[in-house]
């Protein structure tokens, strides 16, 4: 349960939410010519980056400098490797050929992988930061939200290997 309490607050970290404004991920003009599942996977990176800005906000002035630039860092190198993500799958729709597409789902899977495994890392290690700042019932507020955006990001994963 403990890994499920704060993975919101991390994984959202690790989507770069306290640390890129929402705007920053895609222009609306983007969002509205991208594929349903490009949008798909701004709109999870859009989302994930406005819930972390809400803890960031709640919980970042009892951090200390050092834990701060820890998690600014996991932050920053989750944002880049969703916006990668984002990038790769707004290529499939862009490939011309089979061979083409073939190519642009598999750089997108693997740059799903890597945002994957990036917010796992990010969990193992801000969750000791700030889990010990939060009461039961923030700890089961996180849980929840951790569970919604993990399961939007399961879902873009299937959404991508069903292209």
């Amino acid at each position: 349960m403990r890994r499920h309490v704060v993975a919101l607050s991390v994984t959202l970290a690790l989507t770069g939410a306290a640390v890129v404004g929402v705007a920053s991920t895609t222009s609306a003009s983007t969002v509205s010519s991208a594929s349903p599942l490009a949008q798909q996977s701004q709109a999870w990176h859009r989302d994930a980056i406005s819930l972390l800005n809400g803890y960031m906000n709640t919980y970042g002035s009892t951090l200390s400098a050092k834990e701060r630039a820890h998690i600014t860092t996991l932050i920053s190198n989750a944002d880049a490797a969703m916006t990668r993500l984002d990038t790769a799958v707004n290529a499939i729709r862009a490939a011309t050929t089979t061979a083409a597409h073939r190519a642009a789902v598999a750089k997108a899977l693997a740059r799903f992988d890597a945002a994957k495994a990036a917010a796992d890392a990010g969990v193992a290690e801000a969750t000791p930061l700030l889990s010990a700042r939060m009461n039961l019932f923030e700890k089961l507020n996180a849980k929840r939200d951790a569970d919604r955006i993990l399961g939007q990001l399961d879902a873009l994963g299937s959404a991508i290997r069903s292209t």
